[in-house]
C-alpha cells in the first residue's frame, strides 16, 4: 500500500539509508501517488549524518526531478536540500519557477522570499512579499494572490485574492 510504502522510505531515511528511501519513493511516484518531499528533505535536515550524504540526495532528487518534472512537492524538496547544502542560487532558481507553477502558494513565496534575503537582495525580498501577502494583525487574517497568469489570453484565467481567516484553512 501507499502508506506502507511511505512509511517503510521514512525508516529508511531514519536508519540513514538514503538510497534505498529514494528507491521507495521512486516506486510510489511510478504507481502515480503523491510523495511530500517536503517532509522528506526536513527529516534529512533533522539528521546530522545525512549533512554527508547531501551530495547523493541532491542528485537522487534531481534524477527524480528529470524523470517527474510536474511534481511540485519534489522540486519543493529539492529547493529545501539545495539550501540546507548551502546552495542558496540553485534553491532560489527552483522557487522562483515554482511560484508561476503553483500560483505563488503562501509557502513557496515564504521560502522565495527567504532565499533572496539570504542572497542579499533585501529589496526585492520585500517588494515580492507586499506584492503576494499581505495581513491584518487586527483580525488575524492573512490574503494571498492566486496568480493564475498562462499567457495565452487577457480575460482568462482569473487571477484570485484569497483570505484566510484560521489556521489550516
Amino acid at each position: 500500500s501507499v502508506e506502507a510504502r511511505q512509511t517503510i522510505a521514512m525508516q529508511m531515511l531514519a536508519l540513514g539509508r538514503y538510497r534505498d528511501a529514494l528507491e521507495q519513493l521512486v516506486t510510489l511516484l511510478e504507481q502515480g501517488n503523491e510523495v511530500n518531499f517536503r517532509v522528506i528533505s526536513s527529516r534529512i535536515a533533522s539528521d546530522p549524518s545525512a549533512a554527508l550524504f547531501l551530495d547523493t540526495l541532491i542528485g537522487g532528487f534531481e534524477d527524480l526531478r528529470m524523470r517527474f518534472p510536474a511534481n511540485g512537492s519534489l522540486k519543493l524538496g529539492l529547493a529545501h536540500l539545495y539550501q540546507q547544502n548551502g546552495q542558496i542560487a540553485s534553491a532560489y532558481e527552483i522557487v522562483a519557477q515554482l511560484a508561476v507553477d503553483m500560483n505563488d502558494s503562501p509557502e513557496v513565496v515564504m521560502l522565495e522570499v527567504q532565499l533572496l534575503e539570504l542572497l542579499g537582495e533585501t529589496a526585492k525580498a520585500q517588494s515580492r512579499l507586499a506584492a503576494s501577502l499581505a495581513t491584518n494583525p487586527e483580525h488575524k487574517q492573512l490574503y494571498f494572490t492566486d496568480n493564475r497568469r498562462d499567457w495565452l489570453s487577457e480575460s482568462g484565467p482569473e487571477d484570485e485574492l484569497n483570505r484566510v481567516t484560521k489556521a489550516g484553512e
